[in-house]
């Protein structure tokens, strides 16, 4: 095996560099926390649910809970689905319809079905109502990240670059599209994003290009290489895009890890491009791209001309995930168990809580709640005094 591939197998589930066994005892310490100035926000947990191991030393999956009305939806790595109710957290089912797998993909719901995939390559679509098994569809590669749906169909793109899109009623295929991985990249896989007004797809690959297809038919309509490998070793030369691009009204903006983050216009022209590295997916809100780094020190990039306006190195090497926008805030949980409240406004910690274990995918935030999985728990969480007072 190629001396790269071998210090990046045990990355084909991971979206965090550092986690890979390879790299133990050259992580720095993560940066110890500092008193908040001036706590602005208190986070108070209403309820946890044990939902099953969404992450382990090996495993990393980007695990993110789904809502659909008011019922939320997680998954385990044991291949188990958890259908609760989003207000208190009571069971309504435990279904497991994966066997001899590992869950480690999703949740994606449309109408009555939850999409969930696999380490071994499968899709499965379960009934919301009952948590029964629809159809599955097996893939080329493992599933480690949620598939998008628009229209009657859902995308799904796999570790060794592939995107298959299916029907969402019964699974058949309507288009294929392959882009060889490249031997230089990291097994990871990001999340693709659709237009449906622009009839486009947007995904981002291991050999650190951004691709653009028609989201109808799969072809292709232009890709660009965010940056080249550069570096005297080949782990140096390591540029790959397993971060999640983003469609926006004034242009589609796209990362890669030891290479930059850009913007493009619809036709594939550059807007700007500042350097970056980064394995997370980007977030938009008001004016700002923000991205949290390898390092995780996170940047609020200027939509329009990249600039930027303000950084947050507090909580370097906690291996954060990325942030998530609530209101004048933003979300970010670390591996030691914190979520940490920020402002958009000027980056700085207004609020802090800790739960039960490491989070490694993002929170999310739904009808003034906050929901989080921390190692086996889902976690709801009210965000109090959430007026600006500053």
């Amino acid at each position: 095996m190629h001396k790269v591939n071998k210090l990046f197998f045990c990355m084909c589930l991971t979206v965090l560099v550092t986690s890979c066994g390879v790299f133990k005892g050259n992580d720095p310490d993560p940066t110890p926390l500092e008193k908040i100035d001036q706590e602005l926000i208190n986070l108070q947990v209403q309820w946890k649910k044990t939902i099953g191991i969404t992450a382990n030393n090996k495993y990393y999956g980007k695990m993110i809970p789904a809502i659909q009305n008011d019922f939320i939806y997680a998954a385990s790595l044991k291949g188990k689905t958890t259908k609760l109710n989003a207000k208190d957290g009571s069971l309504v089912w435990n279904s497991t319809v994966v066997h001899n797998d590992s869950i480690t993909g999703g949740i994606e719901i449309a109408s009555d079905k939850l999409f969930v995939g696999t380490l071994q390559g499968k899709l499965y679509a379960i009934d919301t109502k009952t948590g029964n098994k629809i159809w599955s569809h097996e893939l080329t590669g493992s599933i480690i990240n949620s598939p998008v749906t628009y229209n009657n169909n859902i995308a799904v793109q796999t570790e060794n670059d592939t995107i298959k899109v299916l029907n969402t009623t019964n699974g058949s295929t309507i288009w294929n599209y392959n882009s060889p991985p490249d031997k230089l990249g990291l097994r990871g896989s990001s999340r693709p994003q659709v237009s449906v007004n622009d009839n486009i797809l947007v995904a981002c690959f291991s050999d650190g290009k951004i691709h653009v297809l028609n989201s109808n038919t799969g072809k292709l309509l232009w890709k660009f290489a965010i940056a080249l490998p550069h570096g005297k070793t080949e782990l140096q030369r390591v540029v790959s895009s397993i971060s999640a691009p983003i469609i926006t009204n004034s242009g589609i903006y796209a990362a890669t890890y030891q290479g930059r983050v850009t913007k493009f216009d619809n036709s594939g022209n550059i807007i700007w491009s500042e350097k970056a590295s980064t394995y997370q997916d980007l977030t938009e809100s008001f004016d700002a791209i923000y991205l949290v780094d390898d390092t995780s020190k996170i940047t609020a990039f200027n939509k329009k001309n990249g600039s930027v306006i303000w950084e947050q190195k507090q909580l370097l090497h906690r291996k954060l995930t990325s942030v998530v926008t609530i209101n004048d805030y933003l979300l970010a949980g670390d591996e030691k168990g914190y979520l940490h409240v920020i402002s958009q406004i000027n980056g700085k910690i207004i609020g802090r809580t800790k739960l039960g274990g490491k989070l490694v995918s993002p929170p999310i935030y739904i009808n003034d709640t906050i929901y989080a999985i921390a190692s086996d728990k889902l976690y709801a969480i009210k965000a109090l005094s959430l007026a600006s007072k500053y």
